[in-house]
């Protein structure tokens, strides 16, 4: 493993400082993107996780700045597999980079990717920039990052665009039973694209498909999971959270939406115990806290509901929701 990613179990947490750092669900609601999106990022590489803890990454600032470049090209339009190819691009016209978002001198431009050089702005292929482009650019890249929740509209395109027909999913699924990590990744991919651009039904079956075709494991059972819970399938949802924690007891996210799917559908009592159990595995997990405070108090346990909303503001005070549990704290 990774140096970088290290993964920290027990009492080991004790001795990681999460002090400013986001999990998945923060920066996305930072960035006004879907979770998905973010998980995508980190299982290609594009994010780098500061510490991995039971399955769950956290992101330092530098971090979260380059996945607001990422960002700014879905808010765009680019789909991800978009933002797939010109990563891609990138890395290709900067082969001696290892990670080009990183650098700088890397600036989002609309839904372009750019490398500055002096005053000029150059294109992965090499092509320069029109002067009046690069100040609507240099703009882009010298806003800093807001801790206020970015709003714009997202418009995606649909991934049914780039299949050229309704079945073509179901192609590889059929020649093999014995998915490979390459297919896996490209329907996890296509699956993901469908999500975001908000076509669930069309997410839930490559999900589906993914699971027929062999790829049995936690993370596709809580990604289909979480497309059911989008759609209001409350009851599906709930089994398949159940069955990848069942394939993995330490899957930690899965028991935060667990706790989730719970709340929603008014069983407070099992809710707390999932967000409960999710503490148990980590303390330090704010948005357990959070989600466990506003379980206790739909239950009447106001004082409880108070202790871990200071909790929480004591582990992510520079959260997205941070502001509104102060304003809970002060009614």
């Amino acid at each position: 493993m990774s140096p970088s990613q290290p993964t920290l179990f027990g009492e080991s947490q004790a001795d990681t400082n999460l002090s400013g750092l986001s999990t998945p669900a923060m920066l996305a609601e930072l960035l006004n993107v879907p979770v998905v999106a973010v998980r995508r990022w980190h299982r290609r590489g594009a994010l780098l996780a500061t510490c991995t803890i039971r399955k769950l990454p956290y992101f330092d600032f530098a971090e979260a700045t380059i996945a607001r470049k990422l960002a700014s090209l879905v808010h765009a339009g680019c789909s991800l597999s978009e933002v797939d190819r010109k990563l891609d691009e990138l890395a290709a016209s900067l082969p001696d980079c290892r990670r080009p978002l990183a650098d700088p001198t890397i600036v989002v431009h609309g839904a372009q990717l750019l490398e500055r050089r002096g005053e000029e702005l150059i294109q992965p292929g090499g092509q320069l920039l029109l002067e009046f482009e690069q100040e609507c650019a240099l703009f882009i890249a010298e806003e800093p990052l807001s801790d206020e929740i970015i709003a714009f509209p997202v418009s995606i395109e649909s991934p049914n665009q780039q299949l050229n027909k309704p079945d073509s999913l179901q192609a590889p699924l059929a020649a093999s039973k014995d998915l490979g990590d390459a297919l896996r990744e490209e329907l996890l991919q296509q699956a993901v694209d469908f999500e975001v651009a908000g076509e669930f039904a069309q997410a839930t079956e490559t999900y589906r498909a993914l699971l027929l075709a062999g790829a049995n494991d936690a993370e596709v059972q809580f990604a289909l999971a979480d497309v059911l819970f989008m759609q209001g399938d409350i009851s599906a949802a709930r089994e398949r959270y159940y069955m990848a924690l069942e394939l993995d007891e330490e899957f930690i996210e899965a028991r935060l939406s667990l706790g989730c799917v719970l709340a929603s559908a008014g069983e407070t009592e099992l809710a707390i115990a999932a967000f409960e159990g999710a503490l148990e595995l980590h303390r330090e997990y704010a948005d357990a806290h959070f989600h466990l405070a506003n379980a206790l108090q739909q239950a009447g346990q106001t004082e409880r509901a108070k202790s871990h909303r200071e909790t929480f503001l004591e582990l992510a005070p520079e959260s997205p929701w941070a502001s509104s549990v102060r304003e809970q704290l002060q009614t």
